[in-house]
């Protein structure tokens, strides 16, 4: 039993793509390549500065010049390989190129240097792009353990519990997220959704049932102390 649902599926990309982009400088109106003349300048002036390294790795990436992204990456590490921020960026360009493999090699080393939200994001899309769902669901959680009021969290989670047949899972966690979201056109989409399959899904009617009364008894996850 699968259910499109395009729209919200369409919202959280774009979520994604706000929150788990890399950190780069702001556009100023100027080339890309104008960009890279600039900071080409900046490195000559300061080689060992891996921030600066990591800048231009991102806009070789927004040219698909991968070879020379990945090559600042690198000179990145040989200088800090205690850099999550880098290995961050390696793991996006190697997303990229579809190199999968070497994307979670490097989504593992930022988590092993910094256990933040945006790296369990980041790695949680690597083993969804694997087709590891289950694994991605489990990076999932983590970050509701680092931070239980990320509301994107439960609706990506309902996406992927969807698609290897948790329903009961995908329900409680679109309900989570219409309790703690502010995004009125976010929810409002997903109550449509839920609307929907409990008129044209009796299984789904009962197991939205047993939700409601699940949450009732023990609460949402955020209010817990």
């Amino acid at each position: 039993m699968k259910y499109l649902f395009n729209l919200i599926l369409v919202i959280i990309l774009l979520y994604f793509n706000s929150f788990a982009q890399i950190e780069i400088i702001e556009e100023t109106g100027v080339s890309i390549y104008k960009d890279i003349e600039n900071i080409n300048q900046k490195i000559k002036n300061n080689p060992y500065d891996v921030d600066l390294l990591n800048i231009r790795a991102n806009l070789f990436l927004k040219i698909n010049d991968y070879e020379n992204a990945l090559n600042d990456i690198e000179d990145g590490l040989n200088i800090n390989p205690q850099n999550d921020k880098l290995y961050y960026s390696q793991t996006v360009i190697f997303m990229k190129r579809k190199k999968y493999d070497s994307a979670l090699e490097s989504a593992n080393n930022a988590i092993k240097i910094s256990r933040t939200e945006k790296n369990y994001f980041l790695r949680s899309n690597v083993f969804y792009a694997r087709g590891d769902v289950r694994e991605a669901i489990l990076d999932l959680n983590q970050i509701l353990k680092i931070n239980p009021n990320a509301d994107y969290v439960y609706l990506q989670k309902a996406f992927w519990c969807n698609d290897i047949n948790m329903f009961y899972e995908e329900i409680k966690n679109y309900l989570y997220y219409i309790k703690i979201s502010t995004d009125r056109i976010n929810i409002t989409q997903v109550k449509k959704r839920l609307k929907k399959i409990k008129k044209t899904d009796k299984y789904y009617a009962n197991l939205y049932r047993a939700a409601k009364k699940d949450i009732n008894k023990n609460g949402y996850p955020f209010n817990k102390k």
